[in-house]
């Protein structure tokens, strides 16, 4: 991927080449992707992020994202520019206009939107396409999709009701209503508590959707209170994931005989009837009290949007020449 903390220092118009640029809309790992292959081919780019920094989601990938260098003087990213407009001569998109610092630029070249999708946008996109799942907390960042651009200049958009509900967003204690979840990774699931951990998200957040709304569920946010528990022997196979949760506050570390493990004991729990508690090794009895497990809240949440904008099999909108998408757009 190019290395984004070198590209300011070709911020100045001076230094750059003099062909138009390819402009690259959204910082994730689809545009960083498509950077490098237009810097490999000889081409300079100009990516332009609405975010203050870079990496969109793409940054809380577990395995985290490789790197590389831009070549001096080819690369341009301008953070916090918003496109709020496409240009388009004689039938086909020749630019975008971006506003940043409250001052509106105009930009032409060849364009690549890697925006991302739109589970985020709960009371635009969402709303007007999926409004069964607008008051859901979501993994993305609360901003408008840039979809409406796209339609505006003739890109047909398809299965814009296909929308994913990721069954566990990670809770915060610290902010439990907000609106924004981390992600909590499939391992760090079971294979069968309540329902088969290890199923589809579609089933495993059916199961947890069918159970009743938490407290701090309103008309416009609704979450479920479901607990994530994980004893010694799970903690420890997932270590990896586990120890950033924890300096995040989203998992917390607390001794069984801070638990209630009468439960456990009766190998039934009574608010949901269940007999199975996954890989849980821990015996009863008063032995097991100091035994350190980890324990955090999830929740259903928006995650994907599988719909978007059409595009061949060339990467190009059909009805609009010098114009191409990557990723979830």
């Amino acid at each position: 991927m190019v290395n984004l903390e070198d590209s300011e220092t070709a911020h100045d118009p001076s230094t750059m080449l003099s062909p138009r640029p390819v402009i690259v809309v959204g910082s994730d790992l689809a545009g960083l992707s498509v950077a490098y292959e237009a810097l490999q081919a000889g081409a300079r780019v100009h990516m332009l992020d609405c975010a203050p920094k870079p990496g969109g989601n793409s940054i809380k990938a577990s395995l985290g994202i490789n790197g590389a260098y831009a070549p001096p003087g080819r690369f341009r990213l301008s953070s916090s520019a918003e496109v709020v407009s496409l240009s388009v001569r004689d039938d086909a998109i020749t630019g975008v206009w971006y506003v940043q610092d409250r001052q509106t630029h105009d930009l032409d070249g060849a364009i690549v939107f890697a925006a991302g999708g739109f589970a985020g946008d709960a009371t635009g996109l969402l709303a007007k396409y999926r409004p069964d799942l607008a008051a859901l907390p979501s993994t993305n960042d609360d901003r408008p999709g840039s979809h409406s651009l796209l339609e505006a200049v003739g890109v047909e958009l398809v299965d814009m009701t296909s929308v994913q509900v990721h069954p566990t967003g990670f809770v915060d204690p610290k902010d439990p209503a907000t609106r924004y979840k981390f992600l909590a990774a499939e391992a760090l699931r079971a294979d069968k508590r309540f329902v088969n951990e290890l199923d589809t998200r579609e089933k495993v957040s059916e199961a947890i959707m069918n159970m009743p709304h938490s407290r701090d569920s309103s008309d416009s946010s609704r979450q479920w209170d479901v607990t994530l528990l994980m004893d010694p022997g799970a903690c420890e196979a997932t270590a990896g994931h586990l120890g950033f949760y924890v300096w995040k506050g989203l998992m917390q570390k607390k001794k069984v005989g801070d638990l209630n493990p009468a439960a456990i004991a009766a190998g039934r729990d009574g608010s949901f009837g269940r007999v199975n508690f996954g890989h849980w090794r821990i015996p009863a009895g008063e032995a097991t009290r100091e035994e350190e497990v980890c324990v955090g809240k999830v929740t259903p949440v928006t995650h994907f949007t599988l719909g978007g904008a059409a595009f061949n099999d060339n990467t190009s909108a059909p009805v609009t020449p010098n114009f191409r998408g990557s990723g979830q757009l």
